[in-house]
């Protein structure tokens, strides 16, 4: 799998390693011309992908990610699996949401943030 930004600016300034650096002074934080991004073992992108639809069930957000994903995401056959399968998932996996196994989750989350 491949996470690009074809206008070669990807946010690397944004993220959270970025955070204590001094951006006007780092080389390669204004856009550039050229497309970027980071190339992912496809095993690890769908280890990362069902961890977080775990979340996303257990946080009680399955059905508006998908909602989101369907409407600003056309184009691809991700968007195309999920337009046809989104409401059978969310049929299937937002009812998990209100689990016991769900509701210790969002606690722990919560303890950890201070919520």
């Amino acid at each position: 799998m491949h996470v690009w930004a074809e206008d070669g600016y990807d946010g690397w300034d944004d993220s959270s390693w970025a955070e204590a650096r001094a951006l006007p002074h780092v080389p390669g934080s204004a856009p550039d011309s050229a497309a970027s991004g980071v190339g992912v073992q496809q095993e690890i992108a769908d280890a990362y992908v069902v961890m977080r639809l775990a979340e996303l069930v257990g946080e009680q957000r399955i059905g508006a990610v998908v909602e989101s994903a369907v409407a600003n995401c056309g184009g691809n056959g991700g968007c195309l699996a999920l337009e046809r399968l989104g409401a059978t998932l969310v049929k299937m996996l937002a009812p998990i949401g209100s689990e016991p196994a769900a509701a210790e989750i969002r606690s722990f989350w919560s303890r950890l943030l201070g919520d």
